[in-house]
């Protein structure tokens, strides 16, 4: 066995700096086992909001990482269109209460206006999102004639039947759009 008081000095030092380095370790991996034990109930609930995200907002793919991914990438759009629809309200002129309870979807003094449900209103805001994505404001259709209407739809529901699983959403958007146009051009002939 070496007796230099150094080298014994050095291997003592060495073997502290290890014994310090591994309880830091240690204590790390607790709190992190701690951590993790503290969320495992909430565990469940954070799967179930995830799958119930995955199917209100189809997003396809089974890993968890995409689907917060997408969910996140859903948020950012959603900012920045609530954005552009704050600065678009801010630079219009203000309308009169009138106006906007008359161009309301739904005749908001019934009593019985319908509850949308969660689909129904992701679907609307998709709806939506295509009308502004093409710039429609609806007074380029104003003066289609139903008949031409029900034939775009046809051809949309039969390209519909023919497509892929990738395709579908954009598909379904399309003649939701048709039968909203529709129906709006219906209603328009009722009131006159």
């Amino acid at each position: 066995m070496p007796t230099d008081p150094r080298w014994l000095e050095h291997t003592e030092k060495a073997a502290w700096d290890t014994v310090q380095s591994l309880r830091k370790e240690l204590e790390r991996e607790r709190q992190r086992l701690e951590r993790l034990t503290r969320t495992q109930p909430q565990m469940t609930k954070l799967v179930t909001a995830l799958e119930e995200a995955r199917r209100e907002h189809s997003i396809e793919g089974t890993d968890d990482d995409q689907v917060l991914q997408r969910l996140g990438s859903l948020v950012r759009e959603l900012t920045r269109e609530r954005d552009a629809l704050k600065l678009e309200l801010e630079q219009r002129p203000r309308t009169s209460a009138v106006e906007l309870t008359s161009s309301s979807p739904f005749d908001r003094h019934e009593e019985n206006a319908p509850r949308l449900s969660a689909n129904v209103r992701w679907f609307g805001r998709l709806l939506e999102r295509r009308r502004r994505a093409t710039g429609d404001s609806g007074l380029a259709h104003k003066q289609r004639d139903p008949a031409r209407i029900v034939q775009a739809l046809e051809l949309k529901v039969e390209e519909l039947a023919q497509a892929r699983s990738h395709e579908l959403l954009e598909l379904a958007v399309d003649v939701g759009n048709l039968a909203l146009l529709l129906a709006r051009r219906a209603r328009a002939n009722t009131k006159r």
